[in-house]
């Protein structure tokens, strides 16, 4: 004969249960069967009614098992059962009283402080009895799940639970938790929690500029937008810097959120009020910030690329001579260079010769794109002949002393197609040295005390002639008076006048006139005139 627990609702075969049904092993056609309840109080048995009570029938439940009176009662208790000779007996507990709910807190929010929003999800949990266990409602089982002890620390009067081993991942709702006690009693109601579990780093989606704009006008100010997965935690100015802090600074960040859930942040870039160049905006490398969970964005990642870049000033080229190899200022020279800067290292160039313009005098012609030129920086130099190249003029079409021609240009972004305004440059290239000769007076005979005019010819305008370019070979018969330029006919020919006095009282003789060894005479663009290919001129004293 054998008497057991119907349900052992404890750990098994601890004889702990909430449930005092128990399982009588005997036969009653075996002989009558007696039994006796004792409960046990601070060590001390007391006999519960009558000890020997005959066993009556009416005492099964509809399942066949017996549930002796008085012990739906906690307490600890011992059945003994005797039939005939055949004795047995089962001490065991019972606890049927429900355990007290769990208190539950975030033991780390790691955002905001008690938003509930965490990347770390573990709870602390209060008023767990000794002995129990803690289960979880998985929702998505739909069932009560025990929590594996190795998830649980003891920590003082409190129990640290590892709730994120439990979840498959990230998590936003409603955590469920209970006790159960050793006799298997679970808490009347479950504790709920509600909590963001997030351990995903926030991302920037992309960033761009509303307004399309690849330029800030000095003074002004643009927006970069950038678009993040998530609201962002600490982002302000200090996080981001600039490529060139004497162009730009970073002003006030708007947040946007968007319909889609991505949330906006609009950074005003503002432009020094003098100065151009290229700056660009990106992440500062030490930037701290984190999404709501305090989760840190991989700045690292995204400070290795520009966020945007921006031209700061008008966005206009700067064009300018070489060399001007005339007078000072007045772009006229013999340096068939132009040197070209402020240029955007995403930009192409393009020119266009102005209406009215010498080398085409019934119109203009449209913008062409500077083809081949290579930009290494942002300056260039080009040659004037490649530009009346591209636009089909030949310089041998051109006046001795050149074309005076406006050309402008612009620099067009290839990645916007966006076009700057347009700067001019006005100048006269003239790589041609003049033509110069003498006029053969109409007689080479002077008398004594008399003056005669003489001639030069060039085909242009000519600069630093004077008397000082001439000398007589006979300083004792005659002197050089003055040089001075007479007219300049229909056909541009430029007559040069000079005065050849013979000394009163000079005797006969013969005077040649020609070019100083230091003379040096140059056309308004500085081309300098052959004077060796002249021939002096030889006069006669009388």
């Amino acid at each position: 004969m054998s008497i057991s627990l119907v349900k052992d609702s404890g750990k098994t075969g601890d004889n702990l249960t909430n449930d005092a049904h128990i399982n009588l092993g005997f036969d009653l056609a075996n002989g009558a069967v007696t039994y006796t309840l004792k409960s046990i109080v601070k060590g001390k048995e007391k006999v519960i009614g009558k000890a020997g009570t005959s066993f009556d029938a009416k005492l099964l439940d509809d399942a066949g098992n017996f549930l002796l009176p008085a012990t739906s009662k906690a307490g600890q208790y011992v059945l003994e059962v005797k039939q005939g000779e055949v004795a047995s007996s089962l001490s065991f507990t019972v606890d049927n009283k429900l355990p007290s709910a769990l208190k539950i807190a975030i033991a780390n929010d790691t955002g905001k402080k008690s938003d509930k929003i965490t990347n770390d999800a573990t709870l602390k949990l209060t008023g767990l009895e000794t002995g129990a266990t803690v289960e979880w409602y998985n929702s998505t089982a739909k069932q009560w799940q025990t929590v594996a002890t190795d998830l649980l620390t003891v920590d003082g009067k409190t129990t640290l639970l590892k709730t994120g081993d439990l979840l498959t991942g990230d998590f936003k709702g409603t955590l469920e938790l209970r006790q159960v006690d050793a006799a298997g009693n679970a808490q009347k109601a479950a504790t709920k929690v509600v909590l963001t579990y997030d351990t995903t780093a926030p991302e920037v989606l992309n960033s761009s500029v509303p307004s399309e704009a690849d330029s800030i006008a000095n003074g002004k100010s643009s927006v970069v937008r950038i678009i993040s997965n998530e609201k962002l935690i600490g982002l302000d100015k200090s996080d981001f810097v600039v490529s060139n802090t004497a162009l730009a600074s970073v002003g006030a960040i708007k947040e946007v959120v968007q319909k889609d859930g991505t949330v906006a942040y609009d950074v005003t870039l503002t432009a020094s009020k003098t100065g151009g160049g290229d700056v660009s905006l990106s992440f500062a490398k030490n930037a701290a910030v984190t999404d709501v969970a305090g989760n840190a964005l991989n700045v690292a990642a995204l400070a290795e690329e520009a966020l945007a870049g921006f031209w700061i000033g008008n966005g206009n080229l700067q064009v300018s001579l070489v060399e001007d190899t005339g007078k000072a200022g007045d772009y006229i020279t013999n340096n068939g260079d132009i040197n070209i800067s402020a240029i955007r290292s995403d930009s192409a160039i393009e020119f266009r010769i102005k209406a009215n313009s010498e080398s085409l005098p019934e119109g203009s012609i449209d913008w062409i794109d500077i083809e081949g030129l290579v930009i290494d920086g942002t300056s260039e130099t080009i040659s004037i002949e490649s530009l009346y190249e591209l636009a089909n003029l030949s310089l041998e079409n051109s006046p001795v002393d050149g074309w005076k021609d406006t050309i402008e240009f612009r620099q067009v972004n290839e990645l916007t197609g966006k076009t700057s305004g347009s700067t001019a440059l006005t100048f006269t290239y003239d790589n041609y040295a003049d033509m110069f000769f003498g006029e053969s007076p109409e007689s080479d005979e002077v008398a004594n005390g008399q003056s005669v005019v003489l001639q030069f010819t060039s085909d242009e305008k000519l600069a630093g002639f004077d008397k000082s370019d001439l000398m007589v070979t006979n300083a004792a018969l005659a002197s050089i008076t003055g040089v001075k330029e007479q007219m300049v006919t229909e056909d541009d020919w430029v007559y040069w006048n000079y005065n050849v006095t013979v000394k009163a009282g000079a005797t006969d003789g013969e005077v040649g006139v020609q070019f100083a060894d230091s003379a040096s005479i140059t056309d308004l663009a500085g081309n300098e005139i052959d004077l060796a290919a002249i021939e002096p001129y030889l006069l006669f004293i009388v």
